[in-house]
């Protein structure tokens, strides 16, 4: 995000880069006295006089003003109606609903085949989807690249019903906010499954568990088998499925077998 000015700042900083003045602009909005708008510029006035003036300029003006000059100005306006911090959670929801491509890429080291590999997960997610049906059980991983990349490896299995995925949500702490946000583009799927997980009704050692950012897949084949991967994330772009040494130290458990 761009850095946050008041109503007023920001009004000033249009005016200085369009070359003109305060006395200019009260003009074009028919104030009668340059005092009602020193006082906007100085952040003195209500939301609704802010709004009122905004209108009034953008008719006097139009395409006299970029539309990034405009596009600040309300950004501001609408800071000073709900406060920073609510902007900054709606823009959040905003983006988890209608943003629809990860802005990050995630890896797994994996021996997948016979081979060791470095695949993107979503590809191998995919690669585990079309050979079996999946029950999925995660923990942690609310970030919105994550539920999303979820939805695109997944989604068309899931709306087949072959993909089933359990999600348990830590509401413990004062992230819970934030993990719920991330998780918004998987919570309109039938094939998904969010459960809270509240840190006073767990035990310790299951709660600390429960914030690991692990997925479990468990691949339900035809013939009656079943085989269960295990991936743990260790650092913001990486998951592993090899030995415990690339955890880093993070995590001692990380393997794929047969279940």
């Amino acid at each position: 995000m761009k850095e946050v000015v008041s109503f007023g700042d920001c009004l000033q900083r249009q005016l200085q880069r369009a070359g003109m003045s305060a006395s200019e602009a009260a003009r074009l909005v028919g104030f009668r006295s340059r005092n009602s708008m020193f006082r906007i510029l100085a952040g003195d006035t209500s939301f609704e006089v802010d709004s009122r003036f905004l209108q009034s300029l953008r008719q006097a003006i139009g395409d006299g003003w970029p539309a990034e000059c405009w596009a600040e100005l309300e950004t501001a306006l609408e800071i000073k109606r709900v406060g920073l911090e609510q902007y900054q959670s709606d823009l959040a929801f905003r983006r988890a609903m209608f943003e629809q491509k990860p802005r990050q890429e995630y890896y797994v080291e994996t021996k997948w085949r016979g081979g060791e590999e470095k695949l993107p997960l979503q590809v191998l997610l995919k690669m585990l989807a079309e050979d079996a049906r999946l029950e999925v059980v995660i923990t942690g991983n609310c970030s919105r690249d994550v539920s999303l990349l979820l939805v695109q490896a997944l989604g068309e299995h899931g709306d087949t019903d072959r993909v089933h995925i359990r999600h348990y949500l830590d509401i413990s702490g004062r992230q819970v906010v934030h993990d719920i946000l991330g998780v918004l583009p998987l919570l309109s799927k039938v094939w998904y499954n969010a459960r809270l997980v509240d840190e006073e009704r767990c035990p310790p050692q299951m709660a600390a568990l429960y914030r690991v950012s692990v997925i479990s897949v468990m691949q339900l084949r035809d013939d009656g088998s079943c085989v269960w991967h295990e991936l743990l994330q260790y650092d913001d772009a990486n998951y592993s499925t090899g030995s415990p040494a690339r955890m880093r130290g993070r995590y001692s458990c990380c393997w794929t077998g047969t279940a």
